[in-house]
């Protein structure tokens, strides 16, 4: 549900690019279907909406041990006080 352009067309052209990112696709299409289309579209991962922080969370560092390359220490500030650290 982007502006001017859809997710997949996004995921498509960041494969097309070979830019070295990872993509975990936040829907709110959750049928089966949805979620199929996506990861084959080169989605890494899919969450629909609604979603739990903490899995948002989990799924982010989960992507971050498959993916090989330069790794580096990232912040993540949430709210005014919460800051996760991921490796």
């Amino acid at each position: 549900m982007l502006p001017y352009v859809d997710g997949m067309e996004v995921c498509r052209v960041i494969r097309e690019e070979s830019l070295p990112a990872r993509v975990l696709m936040l829907a709110a299409n959750d049928s089966m279907q949805d979620k199929i289309e996506g990861l084959k579209g080169g989605a890494d991962d899919y969450l629909t909406k609604p979603f739990a922080f903490d899995e948002l969370l989990a799924r982010i560092v989960a992507l971050r041990r498959r993916g090989g390359g330069h790794e580096q220490t990232k912040l993540l500030n949430v709210g005014d006080n919460e800051t996760w650290r991921w490796l």
